[in-house]
This record gives C-alpha cells, structure tokens and sequence, in this order.
C-alpha cells in the first residue's frame, strides 16, 4: 500500500517520520514511535526495528499485529457496508442521525475556512474529554495542521453548520480502498443539535459511494475515560475488528522494565494516584512488551521435534541475572544442552509468584518430559516442574546442518 499522502502529511504538521518496507513511523509520542495506519499488519522485520533503535534516542516502537499475535487483542472500528444507511445503525444512532440533520447542513470546507472557525470547537472538545494537546489549542500549530491539509491532495475537511455555526467538523485522508477519519471536534453549545451523529453518517455515506473506497476507518477502540467514544462509533455502525497491538522496547528499556522490583512498585501504587483500571492497562503494556511477541503462528508446535541450543549459544542471550525476556536460564537445564527434544506444548499464560495474577506471554514452550529435579536446593524439591524455554534457545531440526 502507497502511503505517501500520509507520510508527507504528517511531515508537515510536525511528527519525525519515518518509512520502512512495513508502513510509515511518526513521533516520538511518549518516547514511541507508532506505525501507521493503525490497521496496517505487515510485520515490521527486526532488521528495520533495530535501524529505527539506532537512529532514534526512543524507548520503544508500537505496532499494529494480527489478533493472534497476542491473548489479549484491542479493536479497530469500520464500515465495509458499500449499502450503508439509516438501515445499518442501532435505535439511538439513527434518531441522534434523523435529528441532527434536521437542525445541520453537512457540506465540505476549505481548509482556509476551518482555521477561522474550528479553535473553539477544539478547546471546547478537548476540556470535555479531559485532554490537552497543543496542535489544537495553539494557534501556530492549529495554522500549521491546516496549511498541510490544504497541501496534500488526499485530506479533505468536512463541516456540520446549524444555521452560519460550525458546530462540528471532521478532517479526513484517503489511503487506496481506505478513508480513514483523523479529527474531529465539535461545538459545547450545539450538541444538542446533534452536529456529530449527522456529520458522521453523512461523510461515511459519501465515501462509501466513491469508486475505489471499500472501507471507512475510525480508530482502535479508547480505554477507561474513551469508552463513550466507542458506544458513539457503534451506534453509527462502525464495527469492531480484531487486532492486536504489540509495544516493542528498546532491549535496555526492556531489560529494566521486566525486573521484579518495577513490577512490585507499580503493584504498590495506589487508587488515589492511579485507577485499577488504568494500573492493569500498564501492567498488560508491560507484559507484552517485556516479553516482545512476533505477529503470526508460534514458531514450534506441540509434538515438533527440536534441539536445545548449545550453552555457549544460550550464554549469549542472557542477561546479568541470567534471564531472557523475563524467563530465568537454570543451572539445571545446562545438562540439556544439545540435545534433541520434542515440543510438549507452548505457554501462554503463566502464574507470577511476584503478585499471584495470571499473566500472558509468548515465546515460551514446555519441553516433553524435560522436568526440574530440585538438586539444587539445599532442601530439595519434588515438584518435578517443566523447565520454561524461550524459542531463543531451542532450534528447529531442519536449521541444524547435516554435519
């Protein structure tokens, strides 16, 4: 897919961009880069990821994956209806729609126009939601984002007026088959006019019309504080599709991030200072990216015959406190160096004896019958555990060679 619009839009109103086989990269955004479109799934290759660590002072990188690249998948919301009407939206969407074109005329605007008129909606929007961000508030970036829309060819801006108001608008860019909704804010005083519901239907209805355009996307579903955003997109009709999103550290990042005494001071915050809400959203941030996941099917199935890594091959993965990702390397699997074993299955969920919650992971596998005899403790052991073993250390068959 061709997304250079995109790239060049982005430039312009001031994110660091950069293109790699697998899509574009803008930021930093709280010390990460995210590859966008937020729907795009093409695995980035380690190569490009390490090009973009080495260039880039960052902390991480953040993508969009299939939804079986992780236990726990996020949504993103679209329209594929080519048909789509009054008919495709729920009870409250299509009287919110009915009323709001009632009271609204939902025409294109220049983007020349919308610098006039749009910063009141902005600040207004945003201290509804509880946010702030200075390209909307501010006047020069405000200026600057709209001099890029009037720019490039593929974003256009779309306006709800009640009467001579502008009482919502809504900038969007077209990528190939897909429209994807970028902006939008909307007037305190007319909302009950009902500007976004009309202005909403009406762009999706037109786009869906254009020849060429198989899908409107409107963003990855919101957590804690957004959740009313996603029951808005609903109601429209904007289906949730499956998708995971896969936050990648740098491996020093990663490296301090995935210790025990990080993962106890987070537990320890309280609800005065961070909602249990959004302590478990850090906390299965932290899961996926400590233990970095590949988009796809596991690298080995159950019952696959493998070989263990040679030691000096394993030694290289670790780190001081003879870890990989998390998963401790034991003196007592050294004995199984080498050797040849058979896949009993992967793991995907694990106990942490830290705070006794469940927690995912990937990359991980049982070994059939390659059990912890307890030798190692003074007092022994009977449990007779499965060793836990990152996919680093083990080799497929057929990548050993012949000699």
């Amino acid at each position: 897919m061709d997304y250079a619009g995109y790239a060049q839009f982005c430039r312009l109103i001031g994110y660091k961009v950069m293109e790699t086989p697998s899509g574009i990269w803008i930021g930093p955004s709280c010390g990460f880069f995210n590859r966008m479109p937020l729907y795009e799934t093409t695995p980035p290759s380690r190569k490009e990821m390490d090009s973009l660590f080495k260039r880039h002072p960052i902390v991480g990188l953040n993508y969009a994956a299939p939804p079986a690249a992780t236990a726990n998948p996020s949504h993103n919301y679209f329209i594929r209806d080519r048909n789509y009407g009054l008919d495709s939206l729920d009870k409250k969407g299509r009287w919110s729609v009915k009323k709001g074109l009632e009271h609204c005329r939902v025409r294109p605007m220049d983007f020349d126009e919308l610098q006039r008129l749009g910063m009141p909606l902005n600040q207004e929007s945003l201290a509804r939601q509880g946010r702030s961000d200075p390209m909307f508030t501010n006047d020069a970036q405000w200026r600057r984002l709209c001099q890029a829309g009037e720019q490039v060819e593929e974003v256009e801006a779309w306006g709800a007026f009640v009467g001579e108001e502008l009482g919502a608008y809504l900038i969007l860019i077209r990528l190939g088959p897909v429209v994807s909704l970028l902006y939008s804010s909307s007037r305190n005083s007319l909302l009950n006019c009902h500007p976004c519901p009309a202005l909403f239907f009406s762009v999706v209805q037109t786009m869906m019309q254009r020849t060429g355009v198989e899908a409107v996307y409107n963003g990855p579903e919101w957590y804690g504080s957004g959740a009313g955003l996603d029951r808005f997109k609903q109601r429209l009709g904007f289906v949730a599709e499956p998708i995971a999103f896969i936050p990648r550290l740098r491996p020093l990042a990663s490296r301090i991030l995935h210790r025990r005494e990080i993962r106890r001071a987070i537990a320890t915050i309280g609800p005065c200072v961070l909602s249990c809400e959004c302590r478990n959203r850090i906390e299965e941030v932290l899961d996926r990216a400590c233990c970095p996941v590949q988009p796809g099917l596991p690298a080995f199935e159950a019952g696959e015959t493998i070989r263990v890594r040679s030691r000096e091959e394993i030694e290289k993965t670790l780190s001081p406190e003879r870890e990989r990702h998390g998963c401790l390397f034991m003196d007592e699997m050294g004995s199984y160096c080498g050797t040849v074993q058979r896949i009993f299955k992967p793991v995907l969920r694990y106990l942490d004896e830290n705070d006794y919650k469940v927690r995912q992971c990937q990359g991980i596998y049982l070994l059939k019958d390659v059990r912890c005899q307890g030798s190692q403790l003074p007092e022994g052991c009977d449990c007779c555990c499965l060793f836990f073993w990152r996919e680093e250390w083990l080799e497929k068959i057929s990548a050993i060679p012949a000699n």
